[in-house]
């Protein structure tokens, strides 16, 4: 029996016999098509064993073996929850994509939505925390897959609006256009600062002008803006318990007024990012002050991000002018009328966002169906929404004249796993976090056209999961797929 190493999970593969059920992963020594048993291989009861025998794959239809077992995985999974396999699935979580009949599976987003007749975008690099820890660069158009900085734990495929950090030499508070109050100093000894790189060290030998700043950054009236920094406690103790992290803005009058930060613990040797969001209220320039007037106290300083909206989104680095990250977008063309269409079906998304945006205006991520891809078209979508510290998720059912109708809106916490599950067909019903199913007053109108799936987003958010099924499920699947403890 040959072996195969898949890199993640499982040290070896064995191979089936040739011809055996199962999904068709490779071939043998001699050339020979072969294959294993999923459910098998993954431990599953008779029951799910017999609906993961339905799902398989030639080998010449998969990019990478390690994307195979991790949709057997998936499959098992949802399979064990509703009974039914999902006709489509999309797991940034899980790094597995795949759709029934129209694609194959594959280990690579990017390229899976490519193969798919559609497209992963960003048109600039952006940054992300990986499994060690450590900030990474992302290139154009490369996904990014988020881990919790602290525990390493994959968070899935971070979306983000566009956004321009106007706050220039972001990493290097000691360059101008920073400056220095009269009782502060630079210290000799850098730390490593959260990507790998060295962080300049605050010195602050008095409770009075004592600050690092930054002004002369435009602010446009009635614009909110949100200034955030990475600080770290070197010295002076082992906790700083603080709100001295500034902005400044304009009143209507166009003097000063100063925003500060909620009150924040910094433990010694340890990186906390701190925001603080404002609205200027004339035209005019804006200050930062990272941190001010804590005499005795010695603060890494690093990362510095001014921004337009209420949201925390990813680092982006500047050094002597602005720079803005393009946003994360992606459409997928379901080509096959008659597997993929607004007749009828069911979907799962799964997602989380890490902090609400603190500002009144709306942010949102939105993942579902449409034809067209607009709004003025028929589909379904599930949306998260942000707003003054709080969010909420919601289904929301679209016709060709816009939308048709919106579920209940459901507080959900930051950081948190969401599941939202809607079925359409004669009517539309949804659930959210195992909520008992209740139905939207219209769902979306029966056509036999293709539609496409997409992501969007104006807040930054985890994309974790996209599942689909060709037919409608019962308020009893919808509602056990729903709920966040499978």
């Amino acid at each position: 029996m040959a072996r195969m190493s898949t890199g993640r999970g499982l040290l070896s593969l064995p191979w089936g016999d040739a011809g055996g059920g199962g999904a068709a992963i490779g071939h043998d020594s001699n050339g020979r098509t072969v294959r294993y048993d999923v459910a098998g291989l993954l431990g599953a009861g008779p029951a799910v064993q017999a609906l993961a025998s339905n799902f398989a794959a030639t080998a010449a239809a998969i990019s990478a073996p390690t994307a195979a077992v991790q949709m057997a995985a998936e499959q098992r999974r949802l399979a064990a929850v509703t009974g039914i396999e999902p006709d489509m699935v999309m797991s940034p979580l899980a790094g597995t994509y795949w759709a029934r009949d129209v694609g194959s599976i594959s280990g690579d987003l990017a390229a899976w939505c490519a193969g798919m007749g559609g497209a992963f975008t960003r048109t600039s690099a952006a940054t992300y925390f990986g499994p060690s820890g450590l900030m990474l660069p992302a290139a154009a158009g490369v996904p990014r897959f988020a881990c919790d900085p602290v525990t390493g734990d994959r968070q899935g495929l971070l979306t983000e609006a566009s956004e321009t950090n106007s706050a220039l030499r972001s990493n290097d508070i000691s360059v101008p256009p920073w400056g220095l109050g009269p009782a502060a100093s630079i210290a000799g000894p850098t730390v490593t600062a959260p990507d790998g790189t060295a962080a300049k060290v605050l010195v602050m030998s008095a409770s009075a002008n004592a600050f690092v700043s930054q002004g002369g950054i435009t602010g446009v009236a009635g614009t909110t803006y949100t200034f955030s920094v990475w600080l770290m406690l070197v010295d002076g103790g082992d906790t700083l318990t603080t709100n001295h992290i500034a902005l400044d803005v304009r009143d209507a009058g166009n003097a000063v007024s100063r925003a500060t930060a909620e009150p924040v613990t910094l433990v010694k040797g340890l990186w906390r990012r701190v925001r603080v969001t404002a609205t200027t209220q004339a035209n005019g320039t804006m200050t930062i002050v990272p941190i001010y007037d804590h005499g005795g106290y010695q603060v890494a300083v690093w990362g510095a991000q001014v921004g337009v909206g209420s949201a925390l989104t990813s680092n982006i680095v500047t050094t002597t002018a602005p720079v803005t990250r393009a946003g994360d977008y992606a459409s997928i063309p379901l080509m096959e009328p008659s597997s993929f269409s607004t007749m009828a079906g069911t979907y799962l998304v799964e997602a989380s966002v890490p902090a609400a945006p603190a500002g009144a205006s709306s942010l949102v991520l939105d993942v579902g169906f449409q034809r067209g891809g607009t709004w003025a078209n028929p589909g379904a979508l599930a949306r998260l929404r942000g707003q003054s510290g709080s969010l909420y998720a919601q289904h929301i059912a679209l016709g060709a004249s816009g939308e048709l109708g919106r579920s209940e809106e459901v507080a959900v916490a930051a950081g948190a796993v969401v599941r939202m599950t809607a079925t359409w067909g004669a009517g539309m019903r949804w659930s959210i976090n195992g909520r008992v199913p209740t139905g939207i007053g219209s769902s979306p109108p029966a056509s036999p056209t293709p539609i496409a799936l997409f992501f969007a987003s104006t807040m930054s958010a985890h994309l974790r999961r996209f599942a689909y099924w060709r037919t409608p499920l019962s308020d009893a699947q919808l509602q056990a797929l729903s709920v966040t403890t499978w």
